[in-house]
């Protein structure tokens, strides 16, 4: 639109310049034509001529300067891309006698999703998944936050781990809330979850009820309650990208048909949600017990 504007705005002024111009030389009773070797010119073509290509040059520099300036921010937004998948994948950590896939496909230059896998000296797992309300930079730097948040994480109790994380995104988000599911893997088996307003989590092909609780940032002071289970098949983290996947009939790819693939790998789970229809960070993290 300042594009458009600009151009009318040249139009105009060039219309009121050949009209002067005219006037001029009507008053000075100048030739209107004038001779140069065989060719005749009207000076009003020619002071036209002028302004057009004035116009032109303005608005390519106008276009040159807008491609340089978008360049560069898309320069940055692929620089902090690399950055937050870089925080992301430096996380991970290997434990012994379980099996970790994730599949993290963002649906901008950068996103809101997070995912994190801390590995505890007792042999425990800890695996977190969660997501940043909105999108853009602003969601992209609160979860720097929240990975630099849970680096410094010494609790591996998963209410202790986002009571904690509520707490420090305490007065860092405005007008929204970040939704996050914790889990711990313990060596005999034992899962124990605390969610924070998080989608289902699927176990074995099943969904797993454990109790509720509210986003973080809802309330400075938040208390989060532990579920206790027994790791039976492949255990399944998303983020809503996957189930609020919408294909071209506005049809969602919904919990059901999540469900029915829970037990594959985190990867064909990420891409039967990209193909049928992204419209958001999809996040996948998949734990199973590892083969001996």
């Amino acid at each position: 639109m300042p594009l458009l504007a600009g151009t009318l705005l040249l139009q105009a002024i060039s219309q009121i310049w050949v009209i002067q111009v005219t006037n001029w030389l009507g008053a000075a009773d100048l030739i209107r034509y004038f001779h140069m070797g065989a060719f005749v010119f009207d000076s009003r073509n020619v002071t036209r001529l002028i302004v057009a290509v004035a116009i032109v040059a303005i608005l390519y520099r106008k276009h040159r300067h807008e491609q340089q300036r978008q360049s560069g921010v898309d320069c940055d937004l692929a620089q902090a891309r690399v950055v937050q998948e870089s925080l992301l994948a430096g996380r991970k950590g290997a434990v012994p006698g379980f099996t970790v896939e994730t599949a993290y496909l963002s649906a901008s230059e950068v996103g809101g999703d997070f995912y994190q896998e801390l590995a505890g000296p007792d042999g425990s797992l800890l695996v977190l998944v969660g997501d940043v309300s909105g999108k853009g930079m602003r969601a992209a730097l609160l979860v720097g936050h929240i990975s630099g948040a849970l680096s410094n994480e010494r609790s591996r109790q998963p209410a202790e781990v986002l009571a904690n994380l509520n707490q420090s995104l305490v007065g860092r988000v405005s007008g929204g809330f970040v939704t996050c599911c914790c889990a711990r893997f313990d060596a005999d088996g034992t899962v124990t979850v605390a969610n924070a307003g998080h989608l289902a989590r699927y176990m074995g092909g099943r969904e797993v009820e454990v109790e509720a609780g509210l986003p973080l940032v809802v309330v400075g002071e938040a208390d989060y309650t532990e579920s206790s289970l027994r790791l039976d098949g492949v255990f399944l983290l998303t983020s809503d990208g996957v189930v609020e996947a919408e294909n071209t009939q506005r049809e969602l790819f919904g919990f059901d048909r999540t469900r029915e693939i829970s037990t594959k790998s985190a990867r064909e789970i990420a891409e039967a949600a990209k193909a049928w229809g992204q419209n958001d960070d999809i996040t996948v993290v998949t734990v199973r017990r590892a083969e001996s």
